[in-house]
């Protein structure tokens, strides 16, 4: 099972997006935010920094450099 794979079943996000910097999860709300971020195996990702954003972050936000959409 790949990362992709891994992050989608701990989060069940909307949306997934990587660029060179960041892979970008898109969720719902951030319930259970705490207990999900524990679940991620940190040996299984790759050396880009994890960023978390609610749908309603990212539709108020002009969040950058989403990269490109994976799911």
């Amino acid at each position: 099972m790949n990362y992709i794979e891994v992050l989608s079943n701990i989060f069940s996000p909307i949306n997934i997006y990587e660029s060179d910097d960041f892979i970008t999860i898109v969720i719902e709300n951030g319930e259970n935010l705490e207990e999900k971020i524990k679940k991620t195996p940190k040996n299984m990702l790759p050396e880009k920094t994890l960023r978390i954003i609610t749908k309603e972050e990212l539709e108020n936000n002009a969040i950058k450099d989403l990269g490109v959409k994976l799911i």
